[in-house]
């Protein structure tokens, strides 16, 4: 009690979630997240940020770790990217036609290294902005992927 009082929530904190046994995704995964605190609603309930789902929920501060420390945007994004069951395009790096003719991207995903791209094929991804931004870069590739891309609007 006497904690809250001498450091209190702050918009913009980011926080670790402590999650219910039902949340838990791993036996290893002690906290969730991390998330932002978008509002303050009282000394014991704060409104929190997903950072990868963008939805917003009031939370008990009681099952809230602050972070300690500095952190940037994009460090917490990428640790929050890696408690999501979906992972999420940081970006498109080649694009290939496989064997039988059908298209597929190497797949950069937030908050993995760059050896763990792997190829995918344009059904497992729902990204399309990702596509655009590659295309911008390799404009030579947009007659391959135009066709792909017409068939996804």
């Amino acid at each position: 009690e006497q904690r809250k009082q001498l450091d209190p929530w702050k918009v913009g904190d980011f926080a670790w979630v402590i999650p219910l046994p039902k949340q838990k995704r791993k036996e290893s995964t002690k906290y969730l997240g991390p998330v932002r605190v978008i509002r303050v609603v009282s000394p014991s309930v704060v409104e929190i940020q997903h950072l990868i789902r963008e939805n917003c929920e009031k939370y008990p501060v009681s099952r809230l770790k602050k972070v300690v420390g500095d952190m940037t945007e994009e460090q917490a994004l990428e640790l929050a990217a890696r408690d999501e069951e979906e992972y999420v395009v940081e970006g498109i790096l080649e694009f290939k036609v496989d064997e039988e003719g059908d298209p597929a991207f190497k797949v950069k995903w937030v908050g993995w290294p760059l050896e763990d791209a792997t190829w995918e094929y344009p059904s497992t991804l729902k990204d399309l902005e990702a596509f655009e931004i590659y295309l911008e870069a390799n404009p030579d590739a947009r007659p391959l992927v135009q066709k792909f891309l017409k068939e996804r609007k």
